[in-house]
This record gives C-alpha cells, structure tokens and sequence, in this order.
C-alpha cells in the first residue's frame, strides 16, 4: 500500500505497527508547517494518527485549546493539531476542525480506530471490510493491494458512469469491496462493530438582512481568510481564466503575497486548439499583467480522445478521461514542479449566485413584506427589477424542456446489465442528466459532481504531487451565504464583483458570464471526418458485459453531426473500455514492492 502511495507523498515514507494494528503515511509538504511533520504521529505514544490534512481556522482552535490548558505553539503542525483536538474532545473534535482532511486514528485506550473526512469531501478516504480486519485509505488502489480484495466491479457504479459519467451512490466505488466515505462523514471501527455517522451538512438557509457594507465587510474578510488559509507555503500555482471565480482567487493570492504570504504565484490558463475562438486568453493576460504574475497558456490539440495512459502506474483509480498530453495535466505537472498547492476556482457558481425558486418561496410562506423590500432593494442595486421576481404564468413564455419522459434509456446499454441494476429508473431518476439541481450550495455538500471533481484533481488520481485548492467550498463561507438573501447580493455574483472593484480590471468586472464554447470532439469531425470509431471502441472485450457495441457504433456512424449527446457517450464508453482493459493487472505490477518495506522509516 505504501509502495503506491510513494508519488502522491514523495517527501517522506514511514509506518508504525503494534501487534494487529498498522499506519502507514506518505509525506507531501505543502504548508510551512507541514515541513515538521513526521507521521504517523502521536502525542502520547498511545493514540497514533495518518493524515492527509490541512487545518484551517489555526489561530482560533489553538485559542480553544488554550482554553483547554493545552499548550501549543503558533507554528504546531496540523496533525498535531488534530491529536490535541481528540485528546481534548474524542471524536467530538470534529465540531472543531476544519479545513480540508482524510485522517485515521488508533485509539489504544479505547481500542478503536476513529477515521474522517471533512466538512465538503474534498479529502477522499476510501474503506473496505476484509476477513477480520478493516482497511482505509485516502487512495483507493492502496486498498486494492491487499489480496483479499477481488477485482469484481460495482456494475451499479459503472452503469452510472456510462449514462452521468457519475457515480450518484454517496458512499460505493466502482469496486463491489471498497467503498467511500461522505463528505462531513466518520466512521469509527473496534473489535465487534463498524459505525457511521454524519457531523456536518449544509445547514438550510437563515436569512439575516444586514446592511450593503456589512454584507461586503464579511464577505470579504471571509474571502481573504479562505485563501490565506490555504496558502501558507512560499510557492503558489493557480489557475486563471477571464471569468470572476478563478480571476478573483489570483487576484487575492497576489495580494496576500504582497503581504509576505508567499514569495511566488504562477498562473495558468487553457487556450483552444489554434485556429478555435480564444475567448478567456486576452483577459487572462490583462489580469496577470495587472497583477504582475507571470503567466503560462497551454493549447489544446485537435487529438479524439487519443487515451495515452497505458501503465497500471498511471492509470485513474476508477473510470475517467485522462490524457498525459490534456493542457490540464501539462498545467499541472509543470506546477508541480514549482509548488505542490494549486488553486482552483471551482464553486464559484453555486456559492455566489442566485437560489432557483427564491421568490415563489417567500410567496408560500407569507413573506410578501420580504418579498417587496427585496426586490425595492434590487431595483436600487442594479437599476432594473429582478427577472426571476414575477410569477412562471406572469413572465415572457419560453420553450418548455421536454420532461424526463422524453429521455428514453440510452438503446446502446447491455439489456441484461441494465435490466438487473435498474437503469431505466436510475436515468429516469434524473433526468438523463447530472446536472446540479435547485439547491445548489445544499448540493456543494452533497452533489456527487462535486465529489468527482475533487477526485479528480487527488494526486491519487493524477499521480502528482500537487494538491489542489477549492477557497469556495470554505465551509465557514457556504455557511455564511446561506444567511445571505439572494437578491439583491448575489445576483451576477454582485457580492464578490464588489469586494474585487480596484483589485481587477475594469472590463473583466463588467464581463458578463460567458458560456462553455462550441462541443470540441463535434467540430473536429466536422472539420476532418470521423475518425475510424471501431479501432477506438473495439467490439471484443471486457466492454460488451455493459455495452451492445454495434448498436452504439451505428448510432455515431455516418455523416449525422454529432449532438452533445453523442459525444458525451463516446467519451463515457471508450474511456471505461480503455480503463476495462488495464485495471486487473495491479497485482501483477505489485510484485516485489514488499521489498521497499526496508525504505521505510519505522516510527517508535
């Protein structure tokens, strides 16, 4: 298990053991502190810990500890911090952390393991029960080392993946024997039981009106902090495009180094295949010359998903597209090379905008006080009435989408393979799609979307050693807004585009919101035919337990554009065939790694 963990934490390899009970942890420095850390740790020689954590809120949790008659330093490292959090109020310490961790404690006193992930998921942790014993680890191929876990697939978790290219069961992997714990979630094992529980979601929304300068002093004391927070190294990567989120991210992390928070940030943007519309570069660079940050732009190719990953060492835990020549992975793996944090913008959208449903809400339950001071304050703030404001009979009338009956189960699924896991119903369930639903800041805790891309971007996923950062899934942030009437506030993201004015350029402020650009895989075989898609999706193999291939070929064959739809699903069916063919063979590349024991430090 060890031996695979060595990329995601190349700084460091050591385990600790007494009698049926082992820790192992690799070591990737990514804050000032952690240059300290040597786990697994333990405080009192009886209560032992591995984690993969960043603590956040320090100044605070070492004040209530403090309070507690427990002396720390400012400078302790996280783990240590946890340790004390749990010596001072077991597994209630979870009340009191918070930040992004995947940690596993042994409790000798107790005689039970205490294991946790934190507030949004954003830490994976991955578990699975074996014949008298119990494993977890915040990789999921490390548990696939031990030998009594079978190679047999979760044909639940893989339909989803071909119809959602998700995974929508919270707590399953696409491997019957492993499965993964929710975010805000623990678990604790001992002798006899396994228990889990939740300790955190989303709380529903409590709406506390408060001034226009009280609204952008919180908010941006909340906003600041969530990025300090998460810096705290002396080399930041980070990702910049021309919209607001990721844009005012930089913008923040360049300020905080102008305050010693950091001596470098690199920024990085994507750029479309040449001869494709640039859209976000010229922004991007704007940004980056105001803030004096050096930029990097890596191109796309016109490539059709030309899988170049082969070696089970690479390959993803689970299915996915992933290409060693995407710009993502260039993006990172040169970022990598000067830092091991990168900041992303991800949840910008659902934290800052609007909730659907606002003003029928206030309707139903007799606010219409709130529901005419709200939108008389709208009118103040942006000079024109609410959109959404008027009842759905009152406003101008739109094509209706068609409901989730016109969405019939993709004609390409195994008909035996969907018949036994209920396909039909799951796609029915939701619509066909996995798009993010009403209550979209409830979801930043719960929508598997979220989990995804936080996997996605795990060094246990993309075998670098770079974490990735998510400043608006803070938790004290997702709480705060869900005080926050969403009109007038958070309309165009006001809140946020306020707080940035004079930290950005004037036209980026002013940039409306910009849709996604045209489908890539349809243009390219527009523009130079299809490629040959039997050699791609091959009609022998592991894929036909899930996939009726020549119906699925002749649905995409021919002259026909490809529709959204379309390519959707041939990403979906040829990267699982690809993943199909490479996943069994684990074991076979773990030989021998038993011998890498004597490399690693023993902790006593």
């Amino acid at each position: 298990m060890l031996f695979l963990l060595e990329r995601q934490g190349p700084d460091d390899q050591a385990y600790w053991q007494n009698g049926s009970v082992a820790l192992g942890h690799t070591l990737l420095k990514t804050t000032r502190e952690s240059e300290h850390e040597a786990q697994p740790s333990t405080l009192d020689g009886k209560t032992w810990l591995t984690a993969d954590a960043r603590i956040d809120g320090r100044v605070e949790l070492i004040a209530k500890l403090h309070s507690k008659d427990v002396t720390v330093s400012q400078s302790v490292t996280d783990d240590h911090l946890i340790l004390h959090a749990y010596a001072v109020w077991g597994a209630d310490c979870l009340e009191h952390l918070i930040g992004d961790f995947a940690f596993i404690l042994w409790d000798e006193k107790q005689k039970q393991l205490f294991c946790a992930t934190d507030h949004m998921g954003v830490s994976p942790l991955y578990s699975a029960q074996v014949r008298g014993g119990f494993l977890v680890s915040n990789n999921l191929t490390a548990i696939r080392a031990h030998p009594q876990i079978s190679n047999v697939l979760n044909e639940q978790a893989i339909g989803d993946y071909l119809m959602f290219r998700l995974n929508f069961t919270p707590d399953s992997t696409s491997f019957r024997d492993i499965k993964k714990l929710p975010a805000g979630h623990s678990i604790i094992v001992n002798q006899d039981t396994m228990r889990m529980q939740q300790y955190w979601s989303v709380p529903k929304p409590d709406y506390k009106r408060r001034t226009q300068a009280q609204y952008l002093e919180e908010f941006g004391s909340l906003f600041k902090q969530s990025v300090a927070d998460r810096m705290r190294t002396d080399s930041i990567g980070t990702h910049l495009s021309g919209g607001m989120d990721s844009t005012s991210i930089t913008a923040m992390l360049a300020e905080l180094r102008n305050e010693g928070g950091a001596n470098d940030v690199n920024a990085y943007t994507h750029a479309p295949p040449i001869g494709r519309p640039n859209l976000e570069q010229p922004y991007a660079e704007a940004i980056a010359q105001k803030l004096n940050i050096p930029l990097r732009v890596f191109n796309g190719k016109d490539r059709v998903l030309a899988n170049d990953i082969d070696g089970i060492a690479d390959l993803p835990p689970e299915p996915s597209f992933a290409q060693r020549e995407s710009p993502r992975f260039k993006i990172f793996a040169d970022s990598a090379s000067k830092s091991s944090s990168f900041f992303a913008g991800y949840g910008g959208d659902p934290l800052l905008s609007p909730m659907v449903g606002y003003w029928s809400d206030l309707r139903k339950s007799g606010q219409f006080g709130a529901h005419i001071t709200d939108a008389v304050l709208h009118m103040k703030v942006h000079g024109r009435p609410p959109s959404q404001m008027l009842p759905a009979w009152m406003r101008p009338s739109k094509k209706k989408r068609g409901g989730m009956q016109s969405l019939p189960l993709p004609g390409w699924l195994n008909d035996e393979f969907a018949a036994r896991n209920g396909l039909a119903d799951q796609y029915r369930k939701y619509g066909g799609s996995a798009d993010l639903n009403r209550d979209a800041r409830i979801e930043m805790g719960t929508h598997p979307l979220w989990r995804r891309i936080f996997e996605w971007h795990s060094p246990s996923f993309s075998s670098l050693p770079v974490k990735v950062r998510f400043p608006f899934f803070d938790k004290r942030m997702v709480e705060w807004f869900q005080t926050v009437p969403p009109y007038p506030w958070l309309c165009r993201k006001y809140l946020l585009r306020a707080i940035m004015e004079g930290r950005l350029p004037k036209d980026v402020l002013e940039r409306p919101k910009t849709g996604l650009p045209s489908n890539p895989l349809s243009a390219k075989v527009e523009q130079g035919g299809a490629p040959d898609w039997a050699k791609l999706i091959p009609s022998e193999g592991a894929i036909n337990e899930f996939v009726d291939i020549k119906p699925f070929l002749d649905g995409i064959d021919g002259p026909k554009r490809l529709t959204d739809g379309d390519t959707s699903s041939i990403v979906r069916v040829s990267t699982l065939n690809h993943w199909l063919t490479r996943f069994d063979s684990l074991q076979e590349y773990l030989k021998g790694s038993e011998a890498r024991l004597q490399n690693y430090k023993l902790r006593k």
